[in-house]
């Protein structure tokens, strides 16, 4: 059983909710979008006022899911900011699956 709370809550633009996730889980979540999409940019932001935002964190993607595979999109680093915080990436590949891992906990991530 997953000890990950308010899953949805990832892809909702109301700022006062989000998900939590122990941080002692090694892969933070997996996303699959409902269809492949052309990763351009990364967007990211922490609106909660009582976490920390995380430092640095690791985005992969992937076509298919389960999979030994996945391709390092980039390692990122945020400023300590409650604002949309953009990566805009050399690359644009394709993708359905998402995975974000970092060591911090309570962040909304909003994918348009």
């Amino acid at each position: 059983m997953s000890s990950i709370q308010s899953t949805s809550a990832i892809l909702k633009e109301n700022m006062d909710m989000y998900m939590l996730n122990p941080c002692s889980n090694k892969i933070w979540f997996i996303i699959e979008l409902c269809e492949p999409i052309q990763v351009k940019q990364l967007d990211i932001a922490n609106f909660e006022l009582f976490s920390s935002t995380p430092k640095d964190f690791l985005v992969s993607i992937s076509d298919r899911y389960p999979t030994n595979k996945w391709l390092k999109l980039g390692t990122f680093h945020a400023r300590d900011e409650r604002i949309v915080q953009s990566f805009p990436l050399d690359e644009h590949l394709y993708a359905k699956y998402v995975k974000m891992f970092t060591k911090y906990i309570k962040v909304s991530l909003l994918f348009l």
